[in-house]
């Protein structure tokens, strides 16, 4: 640096893990070092020794880790799925998911569920913790945008092109705080899956999680499953959604004005976004 260093740079430098290249600028850079000890104290010890054992380690060690969540697993009532069972938002969608659960996850794919109808919303481990300890969990009251679908798939076109389409209109934060409600005659040419995969993606707008309808894809996935469930009414009125999206066949690029309602009768903006064909 061809300067005297101060005490705790002293300290610090003195802990690069590559001195010789690394590059060294006062709140900017980032240094990568190494520490002499690692304390824990019992609280965060458990998760920091869980994730050790299975963080670049030989694989015969990450046998520590399913044993415990197995046998944790056995001793609370909790479902454990072995290893090679197959990815967690497939699993809860073949097993798990039904219409009107409410279901939170630690994994960003969890809204996958919204493909059978299911509010499947995912959080981060203390908010599973908490309901897991019968606790309420605390969610702000998201917003409403409803995606009024017609027409139907057809051709090269597939589900994702769906979501693809509403990401563009969106964008990448246009959901942030809200749940995306699907509704209309659109929806019935999407299969079950392909409408796990549209609510899979909603994560790529900000959305808190998107959902579905019950409707016959539903019925036809969940019956050869033995997970067929009545569709449960809940007094949603879909003409009163949020930033209703019209999608109509046959008239592209085309904008029109749709009225954002956000809580009173003076507080109305209006936005244009394009009508789109499937």
């Amino acid at each position: 640096l061809k300067r005297p260093l101060t005490l705790s740079e002293k300290i610090l430098y003195g802990h690069l893990d590559q001195p010789e290249t690394e590059h060294i600028e006062r709140g900017v850079s980032y240094l990568r070092l190494r520490p002499d000890r690692v304390a824990m104290q019992d609280a965060t010890a458990q998760m920091a020794m869980l994730q050790f054992i299975s963080s670049g380690l030989p694989k015969s060690l990450h046998k520590e880790v399913f044993d415990f969540l197995s046998s944790a697993g056995n001793k609370y009532g909790i479902g454990f799925w072995n290893p090679g069972s197959g990815i967690i938002h497939q699993i809860f969608l073949e097993n798990y998911a039904f219409p009107g659960l409410l279901l939170i996850g630690t994994d960003s794919h969890t809204p996958n569920g919204g493909g059978l109808g299911g509010l499947c919303i995912g959080v981060g481990g203390a908010d599973a913790v908490d309901v897991m300890a019968n606790l309420p969990w605390e969610l702000k009251c998201p917003k409403v945008i409803g995606i009024r679908l017609t027409g139907k798939l057809s051709g090269w076109t597939s589900a994702k092109d769906v979501i693809l389409k509403v990401s563009e209109i969106l964008t990448v934060k246009g959901g942030t705080g809200a749940i995306i409600e699907y509704f209309g005659p659109g929806v019935e040419s999407i299969s079950a899956t392909g409408m796990g995969t549209i609510c899979n993606m909603g994560a790529e707008v900000g959305a808190t999680t998107s959902v579905f309808p019950y409707n016959e894809s539903m019925r036809d996935y969940l019956v050869p499953l033995n997970l067929q469930t009545e569709s449960k009414k809940h007094g949603a009125c879909q003409n009163r959604l949020d930033n209703a999206i019209i999608l109509l066949p046959g008239r592209k690029n085309e904008e029109i004005p749709i009225a954002k309602a956000l809580g009173g009768k003076n507080e109305v903006e209006e936005r244009k976004l394009r009508i789109f064909e499937l």
